[in-house]
Protein backbone atom coordinates (compact mmCIF):
# COMPACT_ATOMS: atom_id res chain seq x y z
CA UNK A 1 0.00 0.00 0.00
CA UNK A 2 2.94 2.07 0.93
CA UNK A 3 4.75 1.64 -2.11
CA UNK A 4 1.48 2.59 -3.85
CA UNK A 5 1.10 5.58 -2.51
CA UNK A 6 4.78 6.66 -3.57
CA UNK A 7 4.43 5.70 -6.57
CA UNK A 8 1.07 7.88 -7.28
CA UNK A 9 2.71 10.76 -5.59
CA UNK A 10 5.60 10.48 -7.91
CA UNK A 11 3.39 10.11 -10.58
CA UNK A 12 1.57 13.45 -9.82
CA UNK A 13 4.36 15.45 -9.25
CA UNK A 14 5.74 14.79 -12.78
CA UNK A 15 2.50 15.40 -14.18
CA UNK A 16 2.58 18.79 -12.60
CA UNK A 17 6.03 19.41 -13.47
CA UNK A 18 5.56 18.55 -17.59
CA UNK A 19 2.86 21.28 -17.37
CA UNK A 20 4.83 23.37 -16.41
CA UNK A 21 6.04 26.61 -18.68
CA UNK A 22 9.23 28.48 -17.52
CA UNK A 23 8.81 31.13 -19.85
CA UNK A 24 6.09 33.53 -18.87
CA UNK A 25 3.38 34.56 -21.51
CA UNK A 26 4.31 38.04 -21.55
CA UNK A 27 8.16 37.85 -21.29
CA UNK A 28 10.06 39.24 -24.39
CA UNK A 29 11.73 37.69 -26.72
CA UNK A 30 15.12 36.54 -26.68
CA UNK A 31 16.25 36.73 -30.48
CA UNK A 32 15.69 39.14 -33.18
CA UNK A 33 13.39 37.96 -35.88
CA UNK A 34 12.43 39.75 -39.59
CA UNK A 35 10.00 38.26 -42.00
CA UNK A 36 9.19 39.66 -45.31
CA UNK A 37 4.72 38.64 -45.67
CA UNK A 38 4.57 40.21 -48.87
CA UNK A 39 6.27 42.81 -51.49
CA UNK A 40 5.13 44.17 -54.74
CA UNK A 41 5.29 43.44 -57.55
CA UNK A 42 6.12 39.90 -56.86
CA UNK A 43 9.35 38.32 -57.48
CA UNK A 44 7.70 35.97 -59.42
CA UNK A 45 7.08 38.70 -62.42
CA UNK A 46 10.06 39.83 -64.33
CA UNK A 47 11.08 43.55 -64.41
CA UNK A 48 12.21 45.07 -67.59
CA UNK A 49 15.25 47.89 -68.38
CA UNK A 50 13.62 51.48 -68.07
CA UNK A 51 10.37 50.22 -66.27
CA UNK A 52 9.40 52.16 -63.36
CA UNK A 53 9.00 50.08 -60.45
CA UNK A 54 7.20 51.09 -56.92
CA UNK A 55 8.10 48.65 -54.36
CA UNK A 56 6.45 47.77 -51.30
CA UNK A 57 7.53 45.30 -49.05
CA UNK A 58 5.31 44.34 -45.63
CA UNK A 59 7.62 43.05 -43.04
CA UNK A 60 6.38 41.25 -39.54
CA UNK A 61 9.47 41.82 -37.10
CA UNK A 62 9.93 40.47 -33.52
CA UNK A 63 12.54 42.62 -31.64
CA UNK A 64 14.23 41.66 -28.94
CA UNK A 65 16.26 44.54 -28.71
CA UNK A 66 15.20 48.05 -27.41
CA UNK A 67 15.40 49.66 -30.90
CA UNK A 68 16.47 48.76 -34.68
CA UNK A 69 16.72 50.45 -37.99
CA UNK A 70 14.63 48.50 -40.94
CA UNK A 71 16.35 49.24 -44.30
CA UNK A 72 14.83 48.66 -47.78
CA UNK A 73 17.66 48.39 -50.24
CA UNK A 74 17.96 47.62 -54.36
CA UNK A 75 20.91 46.70 -55.43
CA UNK A 76 22.48 45.82 -58.77
CA UNK A 77 25.27 43.52 -58.86
CA UNK A 78 28.42 45.01 -61.14
CA UNK A 79 31.16 42.31 -60.15
CA UNK A 80 32.17 41.91 -56.45
CA UNK A 81 30.20 44.56 -55.45
CA UNK A 82 26.47 45.83 -55.70
CA UNK A 83 25.55 49.35 -56.26
CA UNK A 84 22.31 50.04 -54.22
CA UNK A 85 19.47 51.93 -56.34
CA UNK A 86 17.70 52.91 -53.75
CA UNK A 87 16.82 52.90 -50.13
CA UNK A 88 14.42 53.80 -47.41
CA UNK A 89 14.48 53.05 -43.34
CA UNK A 90 11.97 52.78 -40.35
CA UNK A 91 13.18 52.85 -36.69
CA UNK A 92 11.07 49.76 -34.92
CA UNK A 93 10.97 49.43 -31.12
CA UNK A 94 11.19 46.32 -28.90
CA UNK A 95 8.27 43.83 -29.25
CA UNK A 96 6.08 42.10 -32.16
CA UNK A 97 4.74 44.29 -35.02
CA UNK A 98 4.44 44.98 -38.59
CA UNK A 99 5.48 47.64 -40.99
CA UNK A 100 5.06 48.29 -44.65
CA UNK A 101 8.56 50.19 -46.71
CA UNK A 102 8.04 51.98 -50.41
CA UNK A 103 10.12 53.50 -52.41
CA UNK A 104 10.54 53.87 -56.39
CA UNK A 105 13.31 53.11 -59.09
CA UNK A 106 14.13 52.52 -62.17
CA UNK A 107 15.24 49.32 -63.54
CA UNK A 108 18.87 49.93 -65.24
CA UNK A 109 19.74 48.41 -68.62
CA UNK A 110 22.55 45.38 -68.63
CA UNK A 111 21.67 44.15 -65.56
CA UNK A 112 19.76 40.28 -65.37
CA UNK A 113 19.18 40.61 -61.64
CA UNK A 114 18.07 43.33 -59.13
CA UNK A 115 18.44 41.53 -55.36
CA UNK A 116 15.96 43.33 -52.78
CA UNK A 117 17.58 43.16 -49.17
CA UNK A 118 15.49 44.03 -45.78
CA UNK A 119 17.75 43.85 -42.56
CA UNK A 120 16.84 44.45 -38.93
CA UNK A 121 19.68 46.30 -37.41
CA UNK A 122 19.61 45.92 -33.32
CA UNK A 123 21.31 48.95 -31.38
CA UNK A 124 23.28 46.73 -29.25
CA UNK A 125 25.87 44.86 -31.52
CA UNK A 126 25.79 41.51 -29.75
CA UNK A 127 22.18 40.97 -30.65
CA UNK A 128 21.26 38.98 -33.69
CA UNK A 129 21.16 40.91 -37.30
CA UNK A 130 18.68 39.07 -39.29
CA UNK A 131 18.13 39.97 -43.11
CA UNK A 132 15.50 38.98 -45.48
CA UNK A 133 16.76 38.84 -49.27
CA UNK A 134 14.62 38.40 -52.43
CA UNK A 135 15.80 38.47 -55.98
CA UNK A 136 14.11 39.72 -58.61
CA UNK A 137 15.22 38.77 -62.74
CA UNK A 138 15.45 41.16 -65.54
CA UNK A 139 13.96 40.82 -68.83
CA UNK A 140 14.98 42.07 -72.22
Amino acid sequence: MLKTGITLLIGIAMLMLGGCDSRQPDEPAKINTLKIIDIQPPVSVPLKPGQKVDIEVKLAYVLASKAATVTLAVLRSEGFGSKSLTSTFAIVQQGKGELVLKEMFYVPKKVSVLQVRVPLIPQQRNDTSPTEIRTYKVVP
